[in-house]
């Protein structure tokens, strides 16, 4: 798995967990798919988090995003620093 499907994998995640998206049941993995291809084809120099909640915004399976593009962006740092196996 790429550092980029691994990043948006745990965010999804985040979201789900916190009630902070509506991701038609079973769907997760096309939302997935779909928010990775929508970040791979942005151009050079683009937002990550504005990107990512565009591309959770057009995605077909996701009926409503709650969270806001400060969520998103702490989801995102936290992702890419998870706590150390102990």
């Amino acid at each position: 798995m790429s550092l980029l499907s691994d990043t948006v994998e745990r965010v999804l995640h985040r979201l789900v967990s916190e009630d902070a998206v509506e991701i038609a049941p079973g769907r997760e993995a096309a939302v997935l798919d779909h928010c990775v291809q929508c970040l791979a084809k942005a151009p050079p120099g683009n937002q990550l988090v504005d990107t990512l909640a565009k591309a959770l915004l057009s995605a077909p399976d996701v009926g409503e995003l709650y969270a806001t593009n400060e969520m998103l962006k702490e989801f995102i740092t936290d992702s890419r620093n998870p706590p150390c196996p102990t």
